[in-house]
């Protein structure tokens, strides 16, 4: 007998000694990425004397076990860190099915009820059909008699099918029901289980202590990226810039009143305007084929799996911050950095979808995921962090229009830029965009105009903003307003080597550029054994401004990769020339109805018994 009870007092104290507690964390810090975030939870708990295990809860299934990082204070010794994944939402679903059972089964139950009324009914009214004869056994029937079955046989027959009605009704009815539960139940039974994560935590205290615990790691289906408003009231006024970070999170955990900072490296170079290549000239190669693009923006729409479309599916230019999400109907437009740009379709619950930017509209139809249909349990260690290195802060906002700018921090590290959001953000796991001020900006400004008529005819207007790397502008989409007017969109290239940022404003109408062939100059000759082609066009610039302009017009002469092709640039008209790579430009200043012209010629020499393709 005292063996027996010195056996339960120790099971007793194990039990004691292993007590497992589940966690509720909140999210105290969010760093969002360009894709994906890093979390940080926080929780205080007092811990028994002994061996512990906590089990902390109700976390995103999008989590990168291998970041875990957990540090705790306290007078305690973690053992171990492991991370699996469970289906809190099982049991409900197997409550909800046991219930729609249920349902189902009294259904079928009132169904069979109302089949056996029917056929009772429709029994009866058999027999009162076959019966419906009056036999007098040879003796004359009655008028009275007559009447009165009459009466009798209308009368029933009439309440018969009455209720015949009424039970077909109520049969169609519960038909209807039965078919709607029965969805619903097969419904359920294809829905998977959401899974979630949690971080199985084995400590010793030595005594009972309070603890501290800090849980942080990286979770996907999140993300941001830039886009910027752009505005100028016309060409002798400043820029006003508004510097906006998009975010998004569906990462099954809500973000509410968290310290939120956005990160991003640098990007990836991009362009918009048309560049010159080098005109290389040798036997067998042709001259360089331009082709105007009709634009440069890509739209379409993203589908589901079943042809509906998508909103708030993320869409994004690969190796860049450039991105945006499709809207109610599922639709997207996006301005791209460069031709055949790769563009990533991703949302939660399906794979990711990766296509060529090739045409002017791409349409897209998402493929759910099925790595979320399998089930899985992962299990990964991890080791104690400490906490990083404070961060030197700078304030980068200045008064922009009339409503007060949001309080902003921003600081560059070795491999990225932050910026710390003061005010205390709520993000629902929702896909859902919302729309956070980084920064407002009034920005001196020098307006230049640029015209490659050997492309497009079209001059554009450009902004150039000196000192630029001190804002932390990042390249993104922007909406471009010039004289309170919307022009259109362009992109911000932050990915440039000099001190001034260049930023496309759009095409300007009201200057005429023309290039036209100069017939008296160009010729073709044969002098001994060499062919002699001399090429020339005249410029024609008109301002149809009321201001002064000042232009840039581009255009090129070939260049020789052989010593028997000689090149000789005979009339540059004072253009500045770059002569390895042949392109040239000048630079021009027209007042207002103003019309100028520029010349350009140039002659080639190679042996007559070659051939070469001179434009």
């Amino acid at each position: 007998m005292r063996k027996l009870f010195l056996f339960a007092a120790i099971a007793c104290c194990t039990m004691v000694a292993h007590a497992q507690t589940d966690v509720e964390t909140q999210p105290e810090s969010v760093i969002v990425f360009i894709d994906g975030a890093q979390v940080t939870r926080t929780q205080t708990l007092n811990l028994p004397q002994g061996n512990t295990t906590l089990r902390f809860i109700n976390l995103s299934p999008y989590m990168d076990a291998k970041s875990m990082q957990l540090k705790g204070n306290g007078n305690f010794t973690i053992l171990s860190v492991n991370h699996q994944y469970t289906y809190p939402d099982s049991v409900l679903q197997s409550q909800e099915l046991s219930k729609l059972e249920k349902q189902i089964a009294d259904l079928r139950n009132q169904i069979n009820e109302k089949q056996n009324e029917l056929e009772v009914a429709q029994a009866e009214k058999k027999f009162l059909t076959d019966n419906s004869t009056l036999h007098a056994n040879g003796q004359s029937t009655s008028l009275a008699l007559i009447k009165e079955f009459a009466a009798y046989y209308s009368s029933r027959l009439s309440q018969i099918n009455t209720k015949v009605l009424q039970i077909n009704n109520q049969l169609n009815q519960l038909n209807q029901e039965l078919q709607q539960l029965n969805q619903q139940q097969a419904q359920l039974k294809g829905k998977p289980s959401d899974r979630m994560s949690e971080v199985i935590v084995s400590l010793n205290a030595p005594t009972a202590t309070k603890a501290h615990f800090e849980l942080t790691y990286f979770v996907g289906n999140a993300g941001w990226f830039p886009s910027y408003d752009i505005r100028s009231n016309g060409i002798q006024q400043p820029i006003n810039l508004l510097y906006k970070a998009t975010v998004r999170q569906n990462t099954k955990e809500d973000w509410k009143n968290v310290r939120l900072t956005l990160s991003t490296s640098l990007p990836t170079q991009s362009s918009i305007a048309p560049k010159l290549q080098t005109y290389w000239l040798d036997y067998g190669l042709t001259s360089p084929v331009y082709t105007t693009p009709s634009t440069n923006t890509i739209t379409g729409v993203v589908f589901d799996e079943n042809g509906k479309p998508l909103p708030g599916a993320n869409v994004s230019v690969k190796g860049t911050t450039i991105g945006t999400v499709t809207d109610m109907a599922g639709q997207y437009s996006l301005v791209l950095p460069q031709p055949n740009a790769i563009l990533l379709f991703s949302y939660v619950g399906y794979a990711q979808q990766k296509r060529t930017a090739s045409q002017p509209q791409l349409n897209i139809y998402m493929r759910p995921n099925t790595y979320m249909l399998a089930e899985a349990v992962v299990a990964e260690e991890c080791d104690m962090v400490m906490a990083p290195a404070p961060k030197m802060m700078t304030r980068a906002n200045k008064a922009y229009g009339s409503s007060a700018p949001l309080e902003v921090k921003s600081a560059t590290t070795q491999t990225a830029m932050e910026f710390e959001i003061e005010m205390p953000y709520t993000l629902l796991s929702s896909n859902k965009p919302l729309n956070v001020e980084i920064g407002r900006y009034e920005l001196p400004t020098t307006y230049l105009y640029e015209c490659t008529p050997k492309i497009d005819k079209d001059a554009f207007l450009t902004a150039n903003i000196t000192d630029w790397t001190k804002l932390n502008l990042i390249g993104g989409e922007a909406n471009v307003y010039f004289e309170n007017t919307f022009v259109g969109k362009t992109l911000i290239n932050t990915n440039q080597a000099n001190d001034t940022l260049s930023i496309s404003l759009g095409r300007d109408k009201n200057i005429v550029v023309k290039r036209e062939k100069t017939s008296d100059y160009t010729q073709r000759k044969t002098i001994g054994a060499n062919i002699t082609e001399t090429k020339a066009w005249t410029f024609t610039i008109k301002n149809t401004k009321p201001e002064d302009i000042d232009i840039r017009i581009y255009d090129q002469i070939p260049v020789s990769s052989n010593s028997t092709i000689e090149v000789t640039a005979e009339e540059t008209n004072g253009a500045i020339l770059n002569n390895q790579n042949g392109i040239l430009y000048w630079q021009i200043q027209l007042q207002p109805n103003e019309q100028t012209s520029r010349q350009l010629r140039y002659k080639v020499k190679y042996p007559k018994n070659q051939y070469l393709d001179i434009q």
